[in-house]
């Protein structure tokens, strides 16, 4: 991520300090990737600026893709926990692609009623990705 002293472009988001102060601008953006077979092959971006996000980048961005490409291009969405939100849900689930978002704190009702029914059961798959331990 490069970053600045100074806005340069419409791009360009600040970085603050715990103070909320601004310390310099940078850039962000999300990407799409094919992944299969041992292979990553990254497919398009979507910058953000300032007054925008990341989940509505990604939804502008994921449906770029799908309508370019067609929905027989994949089979189902890997997204961050953010996006398992209704709109995007919903979004995913016309264009005939099955999700699989991460569960954490920014949907507790659902998060509580995964883990009370799933609390019981083994995983069916352990496996380390990176530091990370993974159940499936």
């Amino acid at each position: 991520m490069a970053r600045s002293h100074r806005k340069v472009c419409r791009w360009c988001r600040p970085y603050r300090n715990r103070q909320r102060k601004i310390l310099g601008y940078h850039h962000q953006v999300v990407m799409v990737s094919i992944v299969g077979a041992g292979l990553t092959l990254p497919l398009d971006v979507e910058p953000y600026g300032p007054k925008d996000s990341e989940y509505n980048a990604g939804r502008r961005l994921f449906r770029r893709v799908v309508d370019n490409l067609g929905r027989r291009f994949a089979q189902y969405v890997v997204v961050d926990g953010e996006f398992a939100r209704a709109p995007f849900l919903h979004e995913a689930g016309d264009r005939g692609l099955h999700v699989v978002a991460r569960l954490k704190g920014n949907l507790p009702e659902l998060l509580a009623a995964a883990e009370k029914r799933f609390r019981h059961q083994p995983p069916h798959q352990v496996f380390w990705h990176g530091p990370d331990r993974v159940e499936i």
